[in-house]
């Protein structure tokens, strides 16, 4: 009873005599309406603070000096200074100093603790990282431990207000209790070996209520590796968070959203990690509530719980995401979602993905949407309990796969699935020139001048020797002989016409198996095979967007003629084989085989392939940054990849067409007249050659019978 009575009686006189103060002040803002005046020794030490500015007074030191000691008015210290100076001198010191001091909760500003040192100094180098090997080790903070322990004694006998500690202390243990529950619940959090890190974010200035809470939270994962995000450097490269705890007691949605946002422009940002976020009971509670938690879905953030600190009791609080909350202290069965990876379960969450035709990949037709990458993500949907959405929608904040891996797309994580693709060129059959170009080509320019120079000197013979060769030669040669007695011919001309002969079986042979060749090929000008062979002729290259041309530098020179069109002309111009067009290999393949060639009516030009690709990429695709199932669909991928099911799921469509080219090259081994219509042209003009040669051979025959009547005629008049 004696010493409870003591007990009693000191807390009672110790009351008393706090009540005949006024109550302390816990804010800036009350203490700028309080009216009691900052006093300094120089204005430097507040131009950063722009709301002290009102109640400061600049002293000489002297009388600054003699004011601390009077207890006239405020001062400003550092944090760690003014704790020393508070609770170990002036409180302790009642004769010296006559009024007792406290100090405020809310600081007025941060800074990094840590010194400077000279660019010159030669200990630089070895300074810092002997500083990163004591950071490693924790003795920065054991250090500082050890002298924090030593003010612990005087502190709590300086007096603070104890009204409603043992509340105080039950709803701190509450905070403590789930903090703990989940990090230690969470299979992320490992060693620090295995590179995981809490990252942490704190903003306690204006409530005092969680920065106990904070300093134990710390002591008691000092084995896990931290970042904390006040300071981060988004250039720095950092292992990825797995544990993100934001201390933002007053925040609201909207500027939970922002901060969020900042933090993911740094190296270590990571969706899928747990978010604990603690703020304090806001009026009305439910619609500020709501809003905070829909600052997550946007970010793609999904393990998320709010630790709220009310009058009197802590909330611990997780959302299904369709704007219900569930406090986890009253509903039990929504406790697990503390720990729980929500990413390995969607509940029914879509996945939207960017359609985008590419075959054998994504093939979309009026019976809708195959391909290897509709098995893929119905796959992912069902092993995560998702489901697939298409969109075609361009802006990146709307889906969350894009088909195709984009490099310079800084929100956008490349996957690749680990084959090879490329761009093509489709190019138009150019026809020849016309039809006696057509029969030059079998012989060179040479040549042809041979045959030329042969004919001319067959002539000059005949017409200048005619007692040598008295028959013509190119007419024996060509048609036979003109003497029906072998005898007329005299021992030149027929050692000439051996030579001719012989010379005209091997010109007329090769010419008509280099014509019978290109027949068999087609009257249409050689197939390109390299990009420098399109470089070289006058076909223009058709586009949709000008800046297509820019991704191809590298192959096409910028000289080449490009033509700009709208997708109506563009596919007009496809149609009438004015141009070439770039696309994907693949596509092109298919494009060609199933429309362009099974559709003659329409596209009345070929079109084939040119040989040399244009640029190689990787397949695969991309992922939005804040996307949840990033990690998942790194996972799976991986999973599918092994078991060769990218593979399998490709030979399957490539067969198809493969088989598709081949039955259409089967039905066009029977010529038709279409095809056989050339040679018909060239049969033509063979026959009215004849028929002219026919008709002059009767007209020559009559005029030799005139001219011979007309001198037999006069013959007999002589």
């Amino acid at each position: 009873m004696f010493f409870l009575c003591e007990a009693y009686s000191a807390k009672l006189i110790s009351m008393f005599i706090k009540s005949l103060n006024e109550p302390h002040l816990k804010t800036i803002q009350e203490f700028v309406a309080s009216g009691i005046i900052l006093e300094l020794v120089d204005r430097k030490e507040v131009q950063l603070y722009e709301e002290l500015q009102h109640n400061v007074i600049i002293s000489a030191r002297n009388i600054y000096l003699a004011n601390v000691r009077e207890g006239r008015h405020a001062i400003l210290l550092d944090c760690g200074n003014a704790h020393h100076l508070v609770h170990d001198i002036m409180n302790s010191d009642v004769e010296e100093f006559a009024a007792r001091y406290y100090i405020l909760p809310e600081f007025v500003g941060w800074r990094m603790n840590g010194f400077s040192v000279s660019k010159y100094s030669p200990i630089g180098l070895r300074l810092g990282r002997f500083v990163g090997l004591t950071a490693q080790a924790g003795l920065w903070n054991y250090w500082n431990e050890l002298y924090l322990k030593k003010m612990d004694t005087p502190l709590f006998r300086s007096g603070s207000y104890r009204e409603t500690l043992h509340m105080v202390t039950f709803a701190q243990n509450t905070a403590i209790e789930s903090l703990v529950h989940i990090t230690t619940g969470v299979r992320k959090i490992e060693t620090p070996a295995a590179g995981h890190e809490l990252c942490i974010y704190t903003n306690t200035t204006a409530d005092p209520y969680w920065t106990s809470i904070v300093q134990y939270y710390l002591e008691r994962f000092s084995s896990y590796p931290r970042v904390f995000l006040n300071a981060i450097q988004p250039e720095i490269q950092r292992h990825r968070c797995s544990l993100y705890v934001l201390i933002v007691p007053n925040i609201e949605g909207l500027e939970l959203y922002k901060l969020l946002t900042r933090v993911s422009s740094g190296t270590n940002w990571n969706q899928a990690a747990h978010f604990i976020v603690t703020i304090n009971e806001r009026s009305p509670p439910l619609g500020k509530l709501l809003n905070v938690f829909r600052a997550f879905p946007p970010l793609g953030i999904r393990n998320a719980c709010v630790l709220r600190h009310g009058k009197r009791k802590l909330e611990t609080i997780v959302s299904d995401y369709r704007d219900h909350v569930f406090d986890t202290d009253v509903s039990i069965r929504h406790r697990a979602l503390l720990t729980q990876d929500r990413n390995r379960h969607l509940d029914g969450h879509p996945v939207i993905v960017k359609s985008r035709f590419a075959f054998s990949y994504l093939i979309i037709n009026n019976r809708g949407v195959d391909g290897v990458y509709n098995w893929f993500f119905y796959e992912f949907a069902a092993y995560t309990n998702g489901r697939v959405q298409y969109t075609k929608q361009q802006n990146a904040t709307r889906y969350e796969v894009a088909l195709k891996i984009y490099v310079n797309e800084t929100r956008i994580k490349p996957l690749s699935i680990g084959s090879f693709s490329g761009d093509c060129m489709v190019l138009p059959e150019i026809s020849k020139k016309g039809l006696f170009y057509f029969l030059l080509i079998p012989f060179s320019r040479a040549t042809w001048i041979l045959c030329g120079t042969l004919t001319a000197l067959a002539l000059v013979l005949s017409w200048k020797l005619p007692q040598h060769f008295p028959n013509s030669l190119l007419l024996t040669v060509l048609f036979g002989d003109q003497e029906s007695d072998p005898q007329h011919y005299t021992t030149t001309e027929r050692r000439l016409l051996i030579i001719g002969n012989v010379l005209l079986f091997f010109f007329t042979e090769a010419y008509w198996a280099t014509l019978h060749s290109l027949f068999i090929d087609s009257l249409n000008e050689p197939h390109l095979r390299t990009v420098e062979q399109f470089l070289q002729t006058t076909i223009p290259l058709d586009v949709i967007h000008a800046d297509v041309f820019s991704n191809y530098q590298q192959h096409l020179r910028s000289d080449h003629l490009l033509t700009v069109s709208d997708p109506e002309q563009h596919i007009q111009n496809i149609q009438n084989g004015r141009c070439a067009f770039l696309l994907s290999c693949n596509n092109a393949r298919l494009l060609l085989h199933k429309l362009m060639h099974a559709n003659r009516h329409v596209y009345r030009t070929r079109y084939y392939i040119l040989e040399q690709q244009i640029s190689k990429h990787l397949d695969g695709f991309s992922v939005y940054k804040y996307s949840p199932t990033a990690d998942q669909l790194l996972h799976f991928t991986g999973i599918v990849q092994q078991s060769g099911l990218i593979n399998y799921w490709r030979s399957i469509y490539v067969s198809q067409l493969d088989g598709f080219v081949k039955r259409t090259f089967v039905l066009q081994e029977t010529l038709g007249w279409d095809d056989l219509v050339s040679l018909q042209y060239l049969l033509l003009i063979g026959y009215s050659s004849a028929l002219l040669v026919f008709v002059f051979e009767l007209l020559a025959v009559k005029l030799y019978r005139w001219i011979n009547v007309k001198k037999a005629y006069r013959a007999n008049l002589h």
